[in-house]
């Protein structure tokens, strides 16, 4: 067998040989054009933006297109990719194992696939409001996602301009603290969790100040002063 490099136009020529030795005149094919080379150097990566996948790859020569096929839960969707393509950003929804395969193609055919895998990270809830009220209460309000595999959201308080210790706030993401510090300027922020581990991005609150007025407002003590008349 002879090895050829992908993409490759090959033409086979043979002669025969009798019986005393001789050979006759050759005999020549016409061209046969061979499926590409694999691509090289594909990776997969999730992005930063939630359900986003970064992709990226090089091309072998003598190619007329690129094959791009991610699957997700079973289920296979593929892309048409131009030859001059060696990158793609996939979206196929927050807190997902996706898998993807891509091959070169040219009129011969494809060549053999390159294979990667990714996990998208989750979207982080939405704040609607942070709040205090008297007497230190902190209450932290914000909108869940709607997708699926979240297991559990994480908060932290912002203490002057100082990030305190993550909590889990279990499969709800609303918080509240007490003991807030009369006067002092609180920041709150919460992120998601899915199955696989993966956490979103932090969504922060803006700024407020603590209320803690357990002894109420101070009167003054009535003074009271004399004449003669």
């Amino acid at each position: 067998a002879l090895s050829v490099s992908g993409g490759s136009n090959v033409v086979a020529r043979v002669k025969a040989m009798n019986s005393s030795l001789l050979y006759g005149d050759p005999v020549c094919s016409s061209a046969t054009l061979v499926a590409p080379d694999p691509i090289t150097g594909f990776t997969a990566t999730a992005s930063s933006t939630p359900g986003n996948v970064d992709l990226a790859w090089t091309n072998p020569a003598s190619l007329t297109g690129v094959t791009l096929t991610r699957t997700v839960s079973g289920t296979p969707t593929n892309f048409s990719l131009s030859s001059s393509t060696t990158s793609y950003t996939d979206s196929p929804g927050s807190s997902l194992s996706v898998s993807y395969s891509i091959v070169a193609t040219n009129a011969a055919g494809s060549s053999p696939a390159a294979i990667g895998s990714a996990t998208t990270i989750p979207t982080p809830p939405t704040v609607v409001s942070f709040v205090a009220s008297n007497p230190g209460t902190l209450t932290f309000t914000v909108t869940e996602p709607t997708h699926s595999n979240i297991t559990e959201y994480e908060a932290q308080l912002e203490t002057a301009s100082t990030w305190g210790s993550t909590v889990s706030t279990g499969p709800f993401a609303d918080y509240s603290w007490s003991s807030a510090v009369h006067g002092t300027t609180y920041r709150a922020r919460t992120r998601t969790v899915d199955s696989f581990g993966q956490r979103s991005t932090w969504a922060t609150s803006s700024s407020t100040t603590g209320i803690n007025d357990t002894a109420g407002p101070v009167v003054p003590t009535p003074t009271a002063s004399w004449s003669q008349v």
